[in-house]
């Protein structure tokens, strides 16, 4: 049978560094920008037919922009705040790597058929927007601050590019 499950969104561990600049304009108004450099990691599977299982494994870096505006709630030891705002990313470079498995029951072990990574830059959305809700807590200590940040990014632009989605051989059953 052809079948074609798809196991989409695994979402695994990947890393943000950057900076922090933030502006008071008003009482409790903040204005901040952290430009960052991330690399996100995803994960799907498909099974193309009931004998194999394609594990693919998504690795992508970009520079983020994001500029929000912060609202502090008050507070001198503990300083609760939410933030709202946009951001602007940069894909700088995407890698695939795909393991195909097969999924018969057998005597005979077959091994897994890994690749080099394959590079799939050209086919991801170059330039991406994002919205971004948060908020979060700053609690003073000597010499300085510690905190906690909770944000949600939400993407607003599709990442694959239709027009490119089946442009790479090395992605294609023939």
């Amino acid at each position: 049978t052809n079948t074609l499950n798809k196991n989409f969104g695994k979402i695994k561990y990947g890393f943000v560094v950057g900076l922090s600049l933030n502006r008071l304009i008003a009482n409790s108004f903040e204005l901040s920008l952290e430009p960052s450099f991330s690399q996100n990691k995803y994960e799907y599977i498909e099974e193309p037919f009931s004998f194999i299982r394609l594990n693919c494994n998504e690795t992508q870096s970009r520079v983020n922009i994001p500029l929000t505006m912060v609202y502090h709630i008050g507070g001198k030891k503990v300083n609760p705040y939410f933030r709202v705002g946009g951001a602007t990313s940069i894909l700088l470079g995407s890698n695939l790597n795909v393991v195909r498995s097969y999924t018969v029951d057998s005597e005979e072990s077959i091994a897994d058929v890994k690749g080099s990574d394959i590079e799939v830059t050209s086919s991801r959305q170059k330039l991406n927007f994002n919205a971004i809700l948060g908020g979060g807590l700053k609690y003073s200590i000597p010499r300085g601050k510690i905190g906690l940040d909770i944000s949600y990014n939400l993407g607003l632009l599709n990442q694959v590019l239709p027009e490119t989605r089946y442009s790479n051989d090395e992605l294609l059953y023939k």
